[in-house]
């Protein structure tokens, strides 16, 4: 009989401090013939640390805590084929059977799978990525970062096939969430154990579909995961056993002194100056300065007829110094422009209720905000809207309630987040490459978006008496 222990981790998400308890603990209990897996999201660019070095620094952690592999999760490949690239060749192996960049082909050293030894067993891991393609095929979402992904079961199976004969257990390191690893469960077989990640899974045992078993450990390294697997002579594998257990003790000092040094290389790098500008003010809660600048470029840049933002993706005033770093600071959201097609009556609902308090200070929750609350939102200069009777007008002209109107936004209100009634665009959705933040690094210089920076858009009836 073989056995073998398994630690993993997923979504730590650039949560350093929980991670380096986690390296501590491991210092103490991990064995020498133990595997240290991650499910992927443990490089998130909302860190300074990850976002200077390109996620090298991250990778340089997980090696020095002693990590086998690392999945390939969406806060990776987010960052586009030249930071996996670099990533790639640190020595760690990164792992996806399912993503390429446009034309199909490998990026750099990523692998689909590896074998890894350990003792006298011999150990298939697979990694895959999450997809994200509507029901007719459409990518776009990812093809914005020069990467696609595909459906990981069939690229799983592959690599199953291909290694036949070649090891002990097959394990699935999966950031594809956990209703797809169900499915990959049910409808691949071979696979001994799937580790998970994405979908943020707190799980108190492992569940079982088909003859795999599951396992997720939460997020933000609340949790590090423990699994004993045993392998009889026969060829049947038993989970021996199963745990999240929540590390206590010291941080690693090892881990501690590796992250001091790449926190502060990322920061050297983020903290060079771009430029200065005046000072542009912030309110979450009112129009003001700051957001004034970022939906007029959205809209002069794109090509929409106006544009609308929610003012919750900024955290402060923008200026007077302006650096990555503090564009990191101010815009930490990890979402995209966007162009949509919403009818006037969406646009008008959704800007009425963004005059409440009981809805603008709602929490931002959604894919990619990084933000604290959801706040009011934003329109670009051409837009006029009266505070007391609610007259929209776009251009001088009323805006209709059945008409289509072509908005650039980004992807959190174009799914809905925060104002629901924006989920539905009623024409094509295109993604443009590149976060909010790298807009306003190109545009935060610019005369005709400073001076337009005070031009009123939200106004009482009264005040133009």
């Amino acid at each position: 009989m073989k056995t073998l222990t398994i630690w993993h981790t997923n979504d730590i998400h650039s949560h350093f401090n929980a991670f380096l308890k986690i390296g501590g603990y491991l210092e103490e209990h991990r064995q020498e013939h133990d595997l240290l897996l991650d499910a992927g999201d443990f490089c998130d660019f909302r860190s300074p640390m990850i976002n200077g070095t390109g996620g090298t620094g991250g990778i340089a952690l997980l090696k020095a805590a002693g990590y086998d592999a690392l999945a390939i999760g969406n806060n990776e490949f987010f960052s586009g084929t030249d930071a996996l690239t670099d990533m790639g060749v640190m020595g760690l192996p990164l792992l996806s059977c399912n993503l390429t960049d446009l034309e199909g082909r490998q990026i750099g050293r990523i692998l689909p799978s590896v074998i890894i030894r350990k003792g006298d067993v011999r150990c298939l891991v697979i990694g895959c990525s999450p997809y994200w393609g509507s029901e007719e095929g459409d990518t776009s979402f990812m093809d914005m970062t020069g990467i696609r992904t595909v459906p990981p079961g069939p690229a799983v199976r592959d690599e199953i096939d291909r290694h036949a004969g070649q090891y002990d257990f097959c394990i699935l390191l999966s950031h594809a969430g956990i209703r797809q690893d169900r499915v990959i469960a049910r409808e691949t077989e071979g696979i001994d154990l799937i580790i998970g990640g994405h979908s943020h899974t707190e799980m108190t045992v492992p569940e079982k579909a088909g003859k795999t078993w599951i396992h997720h450990s939460g997020k933000y390294g609340q949790y590090l995961g423990r699994i004993e697997l045993a392998r009889s002579d026969a060829g049947e594998t038993e989970l021996l056993t199963a745990d999240n257990l929540q590390p206590s003790g010291e941080e690693s000092a090892v881990l501690r002194d590796i992250f001091a040094a790449e926190e502060q290389r990322g920061i050297d790098i983020l903290s060079r100056s771009l430029y200065e500008i005046p000072e542009l003010a912030y309110d979450p809660f009112a129009e003001c300065p700051a957001m004034n600048v970022l939906a007029d470029a959205l809209w002069q840049e794109y090509g929409g007829e106006l544009a609308i933002i929610n003012n919750g993706i900024l955290e402060g005033p923008l200026g007077p110094r302006v650096s990555r770093l503090h564009l990191l600071q101010q815009a930490p959201s990890a979402l995209n422009p966007t162009s949509v097609y919403w009818s006037g009556k969406q646009i008008k609902e959704a800007l009425q209720c963004s005059l409440t308090e009981e809805w603008y200070r709602r929490e931002g929750r959604g894919a990619g905000f990084r933000g604290k609350v959801l706040g009011t939102l934003s329109v670009s200069r051409n837009v006029r809207v009266d505070r007391q009777s609610f007259r929209m007008t776009l251009a001088g002209e009323e805006m209709q309630d059945d008409r289509l109107y072509h908005v650039i936004t980004d992807d959190y209100l174009q799914r809905g987040s925060g104002y629901t009634m924006l989920g539905f665009s009623q024409g094509d959705t295109h993604f443009y490459p590149g976060y909010i933040r790298g807009l306003l690094e190109r545009i935060l210089n610019r005369r005709e978006y400073l001076e337009g920076a005070g031009i009123r858009r939200v106004y009482d009836e009264k005040d133009e008496e």
